[in-house]
């Protein structure tokens, strides 16, 4: 600051500084200011903000504003910019791409807010003389409808960024010959600072001076305004408007690409924001300025007015999954080392408790445990091998998502063109070799139990699927998105109804709830309305009905063992001379299995109880047992025939989980961890596990937890698959059966009723020290003890554990 006075005092004496700062310097160069008026106070240099940071602030403020409004998604589906640069416009990564983003945004609502006033106008009966202003229309209309608020808001700062005067010099002073490489020198930055301002009007006066006569034939409008420009300019404003009119007016619905209506606490946002803002400024003004009750820099509480945005919470990588089970470990340690110097626990109340909240022998990091499903099949092909010829069938049905997934766009550049040139052909080529084919698509709803396993598959941005619009460069980025998925089928299946012109051949596609059929079925009350959410069990439904109506031969089409299984459950109720085959997987896995063959191998019972025991054994919806396998629990499930009665007794939507059924499947968990148990509690297997193994990851869950996961087996293998023969089933509410619900509706598993051990346990028996480590060396068990406790802690602990163990190791046999 003192370089700038001395520097405009010699070239113009008398004349106030201006100096112009960025957002850090400003605030120093203003304390400077109050700390020492009379050599640096307002009156002897005037000092402002810079106006780049203030436009980046007021853009990102605005970013805040719309963040999960659906503005990303409309820009995007107007092709002004792609998905990620659309989300930098949010956080105003590029300020001239983010101010030309707006520009478009402020005229497009401007056209929009024009035509919602003039269909009001249109709509009333009054004479022209009696109605209202359009700015008297919008203060009226904002004042009672929040939507119309939020978007006049938007409309509002949109056009206080854009009409805000922008540093105009910058390309002088900061271009060749100026501000470049001069970092590295402080004191020519120093003396380019104070000269800037005077080099650009020198240059500015030259370029007059000296090419006045080019100027005379030159274009002298700024570059926004050539033709071009605005060309492009007016065609984006166009299908911007277009774009949000197919979504709905915006001045009728705040969520532009979901429709979705802001709840109660955003409507108070919306209403209430501008009269926040101002009553904080004057308490600002009032407090550090006037009474100065408070300190200028004391910091300013953020107020987070988001309307549609929610912290979403960060996911824990695996690393730091595992690093928070060491760390409840190493309290299960100190626990156990309270009950060495207290020798008043209770043992068995201790294994009756998980170590952890989510029980880590059926869930990884508080998900699912999820394994690997296609290992049944090894199991399956066993009783039945797989063929590689294609069987005669009269009747195909289809997992229709599955063939999306299989049928990339390949060279085709739009929606029609890939129906037209890909998926089309395939449902042809199919059709060729049978007189019916059903195509089933999956429903996605937005509290589904599946919302766990979807989520690992990643997000993606909304698309608008019509014939026009070009496909995505990510074929797979557009498929994790649900809504695209729900209009790409709804688009299919209307290109392929109006192809479709055989004769003698049948054609039925289901479409949501409902069932397209020509020629006309005449008889659709066993498909339609259904309620099925996945196409798994929707398959088996349209396969019986094929059955009902004259097919004695069916293939179903799929590449998930869910069907297999269901199909084999259904093969078994088949005539004797009725086939149904399954063409399962693609590329070199592909195969037919025969799964009437399966079924008689399996025997009615075991093939009727198949769909509950894969259930219980770990699907999509219900977690399967850690470090346990498909091939094992079939093992287990061979030595154990009784286990087949209680899986049948569970496979008829039962109200409740009978207790001899339950009795059954423990001793069926008990024996997949130990095969030669004796135990029929699993609280005291896992108490004999423990002693032997040394590890409470490799031990059963607790009957508590395994209650609440029979209850989820039985809701998907009992309620769900025990029921696919009904279109429209009456399933219980998740939350009976072993799911809980968290606030924004999503289902969460409900692991278990009993807290943590560490919570509940506070006293432990000395005993659980023998039993952990009798067979184990000291020396090991100190290398443990240290990976577990800091260095200190360890040789603590270690020291009393020794004196412990030695004490107690006479009574070693009355455990």
């Amino acid at each position: 600051m003192d370089v700038v006075k001395n520097a405009v005092e010699h070239l113009n004496p008398g004349q106030t500084p201006v100096v112009t700062f960025d957002q850090p310097l400003f605030a120093l160069a203003k304390q400077i200011q109050w700390k020492w008026p009379e050599s640096y106070g307002e009156d002897q240099i005037v000092v402002m903000f810079g106006g780049l940071h203030i436009e980046m602030v007021a853009l990102k403020t605005l970013g805040d504003w719309l963040q999960g409004s659906g503005w990303v998604q409309a820009l995007v589906q107007a092709e002004i910019a792609t998905a990620g640069t659309a989300d930098s416009f949010l956080r105003a990564s590029h300020v001239l791409r983010t101010r030309r983003a707006h520009q478009v945004t402020a005229a497009a609502l401007y056209i929009l807010q024009h035509c919602a006033y003039n269909h009001y106008c249109l709509g009333e009966t009054r004479d022209a003389e009696d109605l209202p202003e359009f700015e008297d229309w919008c203060c009226q209309r904002g004042e009672d409808i929040p939507q119309f608020h939020y978007w006049a808001t938007v409309l509002e700062l949109e056009l206080l960024v854009l009409v805000y005067a922008h540093e105009q010099n910058n390309a002088c002073f900061k271009g060749d010959g100026g501000a470049v490489g001069l970092t590295d020198n402080p004191s020519a930055l120093r003396r380019w600072m104070v000269a800037g301002p005077e080099v650009a009007r020198v240059i500015e006066e030259f370029q007059d001076g000296n090419q006045h006569w080019r100027r005379q034939t030159a274009d002298t409008r700024h570059h926004d305004q050539t033709p071009s420009v605005q060309a492009s300019f007016v065609k984006d404003v166009r299908s911007l408007v277009g774009v949000i009119e197919e979504m709905g007016n915006p001045f009728d619905v705040v969520k532009l690409d979901t429709k979705e209506i802001a709840g109660p606490a955003a409507v108070e946002t919306v209403m209430n924001a501008k009269r926040i803002g101002q009553e904080q400024f004057e308490a600002f003004t009032r407090e550090c300025l006037l009474d100065r009750t408070k300190a200028v820099d004391d910091p300013i509480p953020r107020n987070k007015l988001k309307v549609f945005s929610t912290s979403t919470p960060r996911s824990q990588s695996k690393g730091q999954q595992q690093l928070a089970s060491v760390k409840n470990d190493r309290e299960l340690f100190a626990r156990l080392y309270i009950g060495c110097q207290t020798r008043d626990g209770n043992l068995e109340e201790f294994f009756r408790h998980e170590n952890q909240a989510c029980p880590p022998a059926l869930s990884d990091g508080g998900s699912l445990c999820t394994g690997t499903k296609n290992d049944l099949l090894t199991c399956l092909e066993e009783v039945s091998d797989a063929k590689t010829e294609t069987p005669v069938t009269t009747c195909i049905v289809l997992d229709g998502a599955a063939i999306v997934q299989m049928l990339k766009p390949a060279a085709s550049k739009t929606f029609e063109e890939y129906a037209q040139q890909i998926f089309i052909p395939y449902m042809s080529m199919k059709l060729q070799t049978v007189s019916r084919l059903d195509l089933v698509w999956d429903t996605y709803l937005a509290d589904s139990l599946k919302g766990s396993t979807r989520a690992k598959r990643g997000q993606g941005v909304w698309r608008r699927v019509v014939a026009a619009a070009a496909i995505p460069g990510n074929w797979q980025n557009f498929l994790r998105v649900d809504s695209n998925k729900t209009e790409l089928f709804r688009f299919l299946s209307a290109a392929l109804m109006e192809w479709f012109d055989q004769e003698d051949k049948q054609l039925v596609i289901t479409d949501g709830e409902a069932v397209l059929s020509k020629p006309l079925l005449p008889d659709l009350t066993s498909l339609a309305p259904c309620n099925h959410e996945e196409a798994d069990s929707r398959m088996l439904l349209h396969a019986s009905h094929a059955g009902q109506h004259g097919h004695h031969a069916i293939l179903i089409w799929t590449v998930d063992t869910d069907v297999v299984v269901l199909a084999v459950s259904l093969a078994q109720e088949l005539q004797p001379e009725d086939e149904l085959w399954l063409a399962f997987g693609t590329g070199q896995s592909f195969r037919y299995l025969a799964a009437h063959e399966i079924a008689a191998g399996l025997g009615r019972e075991k093939a009727r109880a198949l769909p509950m025991f894969h259930a219980l054994t770990g699907c999509d919806t219900v977690s399967s047992f850690a470090r346990h396998g498909k091939k094992t629990v079939w093992a287990v499930w061979t030595v154990l025939p009784e286990l087949t009665e209680a899986l049948l007794l569970l496979s008829s939507a039962p109200r409740d989980i009978p207790d001899d059924a339950m009795r059954i499947i423990e001793r069926f968990v008990i024996l997949l961890y130990d095969r030669t148990s004796k135990c029929t509690d699993i609280d005291k297997a896992r108490r004999k596990l423990f002693a032997r193994k040394n590890n409470v990851q490799l031990i059963p869950p607790t009957k508590a937890a395994l209650e609440e996961h029979v209850k989820r087996a039985v809701y998907q293998g009992g309620h769900v698959w025990g029921q696919i023969l009904l279109p429209a089933p009456e399933l219980p509410p998740p939350t009976n059966w072993g799911w809980s619900r968290t606030g924004e509706g999503q289902y969460t598993p409900y692991w278990t009723r009993l807290p943590e051990a560490a919570h509940s346990c506070i006293e432990l028996v000395d005993r659980i020290i023998f039993c952990v480590f009798l067979d184990t060396d000291f020396r090991i068990y100190k290398e443990k003890m240290f990976r577990f406790f800091s260095q200190g802690e360890a040789g603590y602990v270690s020291s009393k554990l020794l004196s412990a163990l030695q004490s107690y190791r006479r009574s070693a046999s009355g455990l």
